[in-house]
C-alpha cells in the first residue's frame, strides 16, 4: 500500500494520524506492527471547525447540504456516547439510535454503524452472538463506535474509542 511504502521510505521514528477515522488509525498501527516497522504510530485528537465538522482538506469542497449530512456522523457518535454516559448497555439500542440520528439528518446511504473491538475492528454486537470470549474482552476493554456514510460522490467515515462495555 501507499502508506506502507511511505513509512518504509521515510523510516521516521513517529508518524501522526488523526483519530477522526478510528478504523484507518487502527489499520495503520496494525500495518506497522505486522511489518516490524520502527515507526511509532501516534494518535492525534481530531481538530474541528466551529460547527463541529472535522478540519479536513476534503471537507472544504462540501456544499452546505453535504456539510450538514457530514455533521451527522460525529453527532451520531456523540449520541452514542450520551447513551452510554446515561447507563445504556444495549448495543442494539445504541446502534438503532445512531442510525436514527443519521436518517434524521437526511443521510440517504449509511454504509455501516457498528460497535467494534478497538484493536481488531471486529463487530462486537454481531460477533457476541457466537463468541463468548469476545464478549468477555468487550466487557473488560470497551469498544469503538464507528460508522460510514455516503453522499453519492464520496464516503465519510468516523469513529472513536468508547468506554461502552457490553453486559455479559
Amino acid at each position: 500500500t501507499v502508506v506502507l511504502k511511505l513509512l518504509q521510505i521515510a523510516a521516521a521514528d513517529r508518524a501522526y494520524f488523526g483519530e477522526k477515522d478510528w478504523q484507518q488509525l487502527r489499520l495503520v498501527r496494525g500495518l506497522a506492527d505486522a511489518f516490524f516497522l520502527p515507526t511509532a504510530v501516534i494518535a492525534c485528537p481530531t481538530v474541528r471547525e466551529s460547527d463541529g465538522l472535522a478540519l479536513s482538506s476534503r471537507n472544504r469542497y462540501l456544499s452546505p447540504a453535504q456539510r450538514q449530512q457530514a455533521l451527522a456522523l460525529p453527532r451520531a457518535l456523540d449520541r452514542a456516547e450520551q447513551l452510554v454516559a446515561g447507563g445504556e448497555r444495549s448495543g442494539e439500542k445504541i446502534l438503532a439510535e445512531m442510525r436514527r440520528v443519521l436518517i434524521a439528518a437526511g443521510v440517504e446511504r449509511i454504509d455501516y454503524v457498528a460497535l467494534a473491538d478497538p484493536d481488531t475492528l471486529a463487530d462486537v454486537v454481531r460477533d457476541l452472538v457466537v463468541d463468548r470470549d469476545r464478549a468477555r474482552v468487550a466487557a473488560e476493554q470497551g469498544t469503538a463506535f464507528v460508522g460510514a456514510v455516503h453522499d453519492g460522490r464520496r464516503s465519510a467515515a468516523a469513529g472513536r474509542r468508547s468506554a461502552w462495555r457490553r453486559s455479559t
